[in-house]
């Protein structure tokens, strides 16, 4: 019965897809982070990740296609983190970096080695080649009063991002 109920509490911290962290277990790390931040000033950073143009993607080459590109996106951002950095699946296509003792500098060196890691990977689907980019949006935690504000900034920055033109 332990064996069984460690196995399903793995499983609500994972997302089945992408083998990430679930969105469940990224609520829980955020917490802990906020915590140690509150209680140590153990500063962190986080990146809001959001595959651009998915919804195209699905309804051109199917949601088979989509799945694909999810999965080798969580083998990419599962090989380009470190072992601190809590990665995980925020939701759809959206994903969420948790980097502990992070700057806003070292957010953006790691943004932008998934960004590129993402463009230059050859995604393919029966044979054809997938033109995939990704948009980000890298905020640090004492730039903001609180969580709730520090993720929507972040949010807010992935937006812009899109808006200037995408993989940025």
């Amino acid at each position: 019965l332990e064996l069984a109920l460690g196995k399903a509490k793995k499983e609500t911290r994972l997302d089945f897809l992408t083998n990430l962290i679930s969105k469940r277990g990224l609520d829980e790390d955020l917490n802990r982070a906020e915590k140690s931040y509150e209680r140590y000033g153990i500063d962190y950073s986080i990146v809001f990740f959001d595959l651009d143009k998915f919804k195209m993607l699905n309804d051109t080459f199917g949601h088979e296609a989509g799945d694909v590109v999810l999965k080798q996106t969580g083998v990419i951002l599962n090989q380009i983190k470190r072992d601190v950095d809590i990665v995980g699946r925020y939701g759809g296509e959206e994903f969420l970096a948790l980097l502990p003792n992070t700057p806003l500098n070292g957010a953006k060196v790691f943004a932008q080695k998934v960004r590129s890691g993402i463009e230059e990977f050859e995604f393919l689907y029966k044979g054809e080649r997938l033109t995939v980019t990704v948009s980000g949006g890298c905020v640090n935690r004492k730039d903001f009063s609180d969580q709730k504000s520090m993720i929507d900034g972040s949010d807010k920055l992935l937006y812009r991002a899109k808006e200037a033109g995408r993989n940025r």
